[in-house]
């Protein structure tokens, strides 16, 4: 009985040291995961916003209270990048 006690303070250590290593490394992949998955979806929403032709279209003014002259509401927005009076500025002119 005394042997089975001894041997069983033995284990003891080991058995949390498993279990805790364990836990951390459960809780570390779910932390880089999620880590990763809003990097994956913070990228798709800059490549998003990058297809906005708004500041390379001929009616962009460069002001703060009107910023297209045609569609004012639209510039800038997630919906001006479809728009249909898009039309890019001839650099060679200015």
């Amino acid at each position: 009985m005394h042997i089975l006690v001894l041997t069983f303070r033995g284990v003891m250590p080991s058995i949390y040291s498993i279990a805790f290593t364990t836990c951390f490394s459960i809780i570390s992949l779910r932390v880089a995961l999620s880590a990763l998955k809003s990097f994956n979806k913070g990228w798709k929403n800059l490549i998003r916003l990058h297809q906005i032709p708004c500041d390379r279209c001929t009616f962009f003014t460069g002001e703060f209270n009107l910023k297209c002259t045609v569609h004012p509401c639209k510039a800038f927005n997630e919906r001006a990048i479809d728009c249909l009076d898009y039309e890019p500025v001839n650099r060679s002119s200015v």
